[in-house]
């Protein structure tokens, strides 16, 4: 019988507070105040032995009154990183960091700031990742933009093909992490994008190059492509909802493609 993969979750439930979380200097959850909770398996990211994880905090400006209320509760925030595998809840002993805001104790300022470092050990059985071995970006901005203007038009276009084509490295890497097949990703991906697609409301909205921001992630291997306010550079909308495409960019086989 197979032995099923190692997973690693970051778990967060925060209220009230402007948050960045990082894993190995990769981005994996921001919130800009409102009361969340969050789980996502980042494998992607685990390094064989010691792993960084980094929390930025701030308070976030007062909720607005709701039928003439204050809002209620007050501010938190919440981390662990658990081991376990699939199908399975390790409970505490799967825990292997964790960390919460003591209000009170730690005075946070107007913008976020670091409140915790920690690090985690992904074990002597676990591969390196694939995205060690990326060059740097060094992309101008120019090159960048352009990027995100073409994604964007290929929503607008709605080519999915050239959509998926800027996903393969992605899909790639996440079979690689999880033991799944990269092809059932981009049909499964495919299939999301085309029911969107299909809806005759469904709008791409445009792209204010002015209000682009990159960070550089991971020693540079990868870029963090945000707009001024942190959210996702490009936002479709339709009936079913709004759907925000986030994208952390890496350069792969010469060429920008997303990672994350």
């Amino acid at each position: 019988m197979a032995t099923e993969p190692t997973l690693f979750v970051v778990n967060v439930d925060t209220r009230g507070l402007l948050v960045h979380v990082w894993v190995n200097d990769i981005t994996v959850y921001t919130n800009a105040g409102v009361q969340a909770t969050f789980a996502e398996k980042i494998n992607p990211l685990v390094v064989p032995q010691a792993n960084t994880v980094a929390v930025s905090l701030a308070l976030a400006p007062p909720a607005p009154a709701k039928d003439g209320a204050p809002a209620s509760g007050e501010p938190r925030f919440r981390i662990t990183v658990q081991r376990g595998t699939r199908g399975t809840d390790p409970g505490e002993a799967g825990i292997l960091l964790r960390y919460g805001w003591p209000p009170g104790q730690a005075p946070l300022a107007a913008l976020p700031a670091e409140v915790f470092r920690g690090a985690f050990d992904g074990g002597l059985d676990q591969p390196q990742p694939g995205w060690l071995a990326l060059p740097p970006v060094q992309a101008a901005n120019a090159e960048l933009e352009g990027f995100v203007l073409r994604f964007a038009d290929y929503l607008r276009m709605r080519d999915v093909d050239r959509l998926l084509a800027l996903y393969s490295f992605k899909f790639r890497t996440l079979a690689s992490a999880f033991d799944l097949d990269a092809a059932q990703m981009a049909s499964s991906f495919r299939a999301q994008l085309r029911r969107r697609m299909d809806d005759p409301a469904w709008t791409v909205t445009p792209v204010d190059t002015s209000r682009l921001r990159y960070t550089p992630e991971a020693g540079m291997r990868l870029v963090r492509i945000t707009s001024a306010s942190g959210g996702p550079p490009v936002m479709t909308r339709g009936a079913a909802g709004d759907m925000p495409f986030s994208l952390t960019v890496a350069r792969e086989a010469g060429a920008l493609q997303v990672f994350r």
